[in-house]
């Protein structure tokens, strides 16, 4: 078995049956198909029933709900491939993905192998497109996933094969506490541990934004959730001898980089009023790694000039401004 594929599932009834064909019809058909149900309440299980019945590939597993980072881990626990990849239940594989990937890994000696994707509300006028590949382990060297991270890549799960040997060598799990940004930590430590990363830029994933994406939702205790994250990560570094003068950096770097999602979901909190809102936002701009990190990124963004400033009241009307916009906007294209 080359590769397993892992797919949790909760509640996605509406898009889950054209996302587990884009697997089976993959023109690589050395894989291993593993369908997680969290617990669904939709007729999710029902349709992972019937496609069981029609391809040996696929392995189904019914679990309680228990979380996205849970079900993943449950999928790793479970695959029998050299590599692992990973798919939303109502995202799209184009139909070459997998023979893309593979052929990348098999030609360049790879650990992981990272491709674009297009994102959108619906599937139309996706244009795969060409493109050579890039060695980042070469080319960027310790700042690999810095560089995938700027160009879209790093941080998400499901652009990527990795090799299952090094996941468990190095025993690299999702956050179970973290249900938002969990995909960000789990390639970090990859890309920290694997020795030859490969690039290759073919939108071959199809990323569909919808009602519930996870962007969009509230996520309690955002700050606690990523600060508790970013702690992991350093003590996986350190553990490692991976803790550099240039990882230092970037660590308290990235960390500052969330404070948009996070000052979203505190302005989103239904249980805090006001006040309360103002005094989670004036903490977390008094973070010390948060602060180390904006002074390379004040001149960047509005947000990070306004949370360098302390402005937290500007940093409220701003939010609020940018949810507005995102609400008004998501509606436009959804329809």
């Amino acid at each position: 078995m080359k590769v397993s594929i892992i797919m949790p599932v909760y509640n996605c009834e509406r898009f889950l049956a054209d996302s587990i064909d884009s697997v089976l019809s993959q023109t690589y058909t050395d894989f291993e198909l593993i369908i997680i149900d969290d617990g669904s309440k939709d007729d999710s299980r029902k349709i992972i029933e019937e496609c069981t019945l029609k391809d040996q590939r696929i392995k189904a597993f019914y679990n309680e709900n228990y979380g996205v980072s849970y079900t993943r881990n449950y999928g790793i626990e479970h695959a029998n491939g050299e590599y692992i990849a990973f798919i939303d239940a109502d995202d799209i594989y184009a139909q070459n993905y997998l023979e893309e990937m593979c052929k990348v890994i098999e030609n360049e000696n790879a650990d992981l192998v990272c491709c674009d994707y297009e994102m959108g509300y619906k599937l139309s006028n996706w244009q795969i497109n060409n493109g050579t590949t890039l060695n980042l382990t070469n080319q960027f060297n310790e700042k690999a996933f810095e560089h995938a991270s700027e160009i879209g890549v790093g941080i998400n799960i499901w652009t990527k094969l990795f090799s299952t040997e090094i996941i468990n060598q190095y025993n690299i799990r999702f956050n179970e506490k973290l249900s938002y940004g969990e995909d960000m930590f789990f390639c970090w430590k990859m890309f920290l541990v694997s020795q030859n990363i490969i690039y290759l830029p073919k939108k071959l994933y199809f990323y569909r934004l919808s009602e519930d994406t996870a962007v969009l939702r509230y996520h309690d205790s955002l700050y606690e959730k990523y600060k508790n994250s970013y702690n992991d990560m350093m003590k996986f570094a350190k553990n490692h001898n991976l803790d550099d003068e240039y990882f230092n950096r970037y660590f308290n770097f990235s960390f500052s980089q969330r404070l948009t999602a996070i000052f979203k979901m505190e302005l989103k909190n239904p249980s805090n009023h006001f006040f309360d809102k103002i005094k989670r936002i004036e903490m977390i701009c008094n973070d010390n790694q948060i602060r180390e990190g904006l002074s390379s990124l004040v001149d960047e963004q509005t947000i990070y000039k306004l949370a360098y400033k302390k402005s937290i009241y500007k940093i409220y009307l701003y939010i609020s401004y940018q949810n507005i916009r995102t609400k008004i906007v998501r509606k436009i294209k959804s329809n």
